[in-house]
């Protein structure tokens, strides 16, 4: 987390095992993703640091997008190594598996 700024995502990963009563274990990870917003620096009048932090913010976005999309296109190469934040969320949705994203956008 970005100790210096609100601007940030933030990733939380919960990893869980379980063993059953014949003796098979059973392993389960759920990752919760909180995604900073993107905005537009002509209009927010940022510069130095945040106007640097922003914009790594919208290509981390941008990254996710072209994930996403390539996803969705079943495309042969997912280019999750575009920035931290796909790369990072890879195990999350590996190419052998068909997903379906469900995207929830709350606005305060």
């Amino acid at each position: 987390m970005n100790l210096h700024s609100s601007r940030s995502h933030l990733a939380v990963q919960i990893l869980g095992t379980m063993t059953n009563p014949e003796g098979k274990q059973f392993s389960s990870a759920i990752t919760l993703v909180d995604l900073a917003g993107s905005e537009r620096l002509a209009k927010s009048g940022v510069s130095g640091d945040r106007q640097k932090e922003a914009i790594k913010i919208n290509q981390s976005l941008s990254a996710l997008g072209d994930v996403i999309a390539a996803r969705a296109q079943k495309n042969a190469h997912t280019p999750y190594r575009n920035s931290v934040l796909t790369h990072f969320l890879q195990d999350w949705a590996p190419p052998e598996l068909a997903n379906i994203y469900d995207i929830h956008m709350l606005f305060f």
